[in-house]
């Protein structure tokens, strides 16, 4: 579930309620930290790129906030941990659980100034799914950066 709450993090960096809201939403249990939190998340860079076997998730924190960013980690971890699936109020989430469920794995790289997640499975089905994930959660980045021009 570490996972999971790390991954939001990476693709709420510069989430704004007002645009694709279905897909990142300040409702959802494991999201609320990260929107509590707007100087970290405006300041955050990210990266998606899809994998043959999957994807891949880089995000660097604003330079001198890599402790408030681990703390927003561990507190999205905690809650998801907590959580009930009707918690998890947005699509990214439903949408990694639903991955994990089907079987795709996750590792982690803490790189200093962020992380990188990486989501794959050897499951040719799976891997189509995990790339639709992907592909939704850069059109909704791409929405959410052209509304913050």
């Amino acid at each position: 579930m570490r996972s999971l709450c790390l991954a939001v993090v990476l693709m709420l960096a510069i989430a704004t309620t007002t645009v694709a809201a279905e897909w990142f939403d300040e409702a959802c249990v494991c999201c609320k930290p990260m929107h509590e939190n707007p100087t970290l998340k405006a300041g955050m860079k990210w990266e998606t790129h899809k994998l043959a076997n999957g994807l891949m998730m880089v995000a660097a924190a604003p330079e001198g906030m890599q402790d408030e960013f681990e703390a927003t980690c561990e507190k999205m971890h905690t809650l998801a941990m907590e959580a009930s699936p009707s918690d998890l109020k947005c699509g990214f989430c439903e949408s990694f659980g639903a991955l994990m469920q089907a079987g795709a794995k996750t590792e982690e790289v803490s790189t200093g100034i962020g992380n990188v997640t990486l989501l794959t499975s050897d499951d040719p089905a799976v891997v189509k799914k995990i790339h639709a994930h992907s592909d939704r959660t850069q059109q909704e980045m791409d929405k959410m950066a052209a509304a913050t021009r």
